[in-house]
């Protein structure tokens, strides 16, 4: 699985469309700090631990899977105006939502 495309691809489908163009905003400016945390830190750990520095990304790699199948929602086929709902109903974020916000969509 390649979880590179995610960064770009899910908040361009769960970001209304009010807010879209910031939500990719930040998403490219956290990538490009990222991007130069890793580039300036990769050599220093690799020097320091060796070879285990690859078990390390590789975990994260893992753990990455973790959140996308246990946290992100299925939005396939979906319009966009479906998206909240969607997130209302999924077993983690609807406690996030919380009742407030499903009072003030209601209205």
């Amino acid at each position: 699985m390649v979880l590179g495309p995610l960064t770009f691809l899910v908040p361009a489908e769960v970001c209304p469309l009010e807010i879209r163009s910031a939500g990719q905003s930040i998403v490219v400016a956290v990538t490009f700090l990222m991007t130069f945390v890793m580039g300036q830190t990769f050599l220093v750990i690799l020097c320091r631990i060796k070879s285990a520095v690859f078990f390390v990304f590789g975990g994260w790699i893992c753990l990455m899977t973790l959140f996308v199948y246990l946290f992100l929602p299925e939005s396939k086929k979906l319009p966009m105006e479906q998206m909240e709902q969607v997130w209302r109903r999924h077993w983690f974020w609807k406690k996030v939502l919380g009742e407030d916000e499903k009072k003030q969509a209601g209205k």
